[in-house]
């Protein structure tokens, strides 16, 4: 629980991408109680703030600056206190065990490298880890930690990589351009949905046995999902 709040507050962390800040709300009271304003800590005003992924016990979070090709780590002060040099990075995905956040692309990124991003988050070390197609944005590591798995924005790929060995396996899908934008899994771990932007559909995959993944079902939903979040019970799916 980030200082200055009361105890058991619920906070929401906002990345608003055409401001350079990022507004941190008290969900009982919708207000704004704290503006980051990236600008004052030395990052350009066309920073594009883009997403946030914060450690399971609340003690730091991460943004992903787009234009400015920075991972940001934030503590529970909202001090800056670390960061990392990546491309045009968007999506973001902490491991549940391990001392390592992965990255991917941003939408932003004409022909970005064919490589997610691997941060040790103590000290922003980073890596790249190869997926070999383009535009990797959509990003989650499993309830188990061994696998993450990416997907193309350009072609109906997505990827399961082995954190181990690092071997990776693809799963083609049918139809035309989908453009996968982001993933969820659900509570137990064994389900996957990924939102897709040109085709607004979600797809819900079986991901129990992994590397495998296997569709189960293909839901239209009228509009272009972006960002799936499952319910604490994951009885529901939301989707932005």
């Amino acid at each position: 629980e980030p200082r200055g709040a009361g105890q058991g507050t619920q906070l929401l962390l906002v990345a608003n991408q055409d401001d350079a800040s990022v507004s941190v709300i008290d969900m009982r009271s919708n207000v704004v109680i704290r503006t980051i304003d990236l600008t004052a800590l030395g990052f350009s005003p066309t920073a594009k703030p883009h997403h946030i992924a914060v450690e399971p016990d609340g003690s730091y979070f991460y943004v992903s600056l787009i234009a400015d090709g920075k991972i940001l780590k934030f503590n529970r002060d909202y001090e800056l206190v670390g960061q990392a040099d990546f491309e045009t990075p968007g999506m973001m995905a902490v491991h549940p065990t391990e001392d390592l956040l992965y990255v991917g692309r941003s939408m932003a990124a004409v022909n970005p490298p064919m490589r997610i991003g691997e941060i040790r988050r103590s000290d922003m070390a980073i890596a790249e880890i190869e997926v070999f197609y383009p535009r990797p944005h959509a990003i989650a590591v499993d309830r188990r930690g061994t696998y993450a798995y990416t997907a193309s924005l350009v072609e109906n790929q997505i990827i399961s990589v082995n954190l181990a060995s690092q071997e990776a396996e693809f799963t083609f899908i049918d139809g035309p351009t989908h453009t996968f934008v982001q993933f969820a899994i659900s509570p137990d771990g064994r389900t996957m949905v990924v939102s897709t932007q040109l085709t607004a559909k979600m797809f819900v995959l079986d991901i129990s046995h992994p590397p495998a993944v296997r569709i189960t079902k293909m839901i239209d939903v009228n509009a272009a999902p972006w960002h799936p979040v499952f319910s604490p019970d994951g009885q529901f799916l939301y989707a932005g």
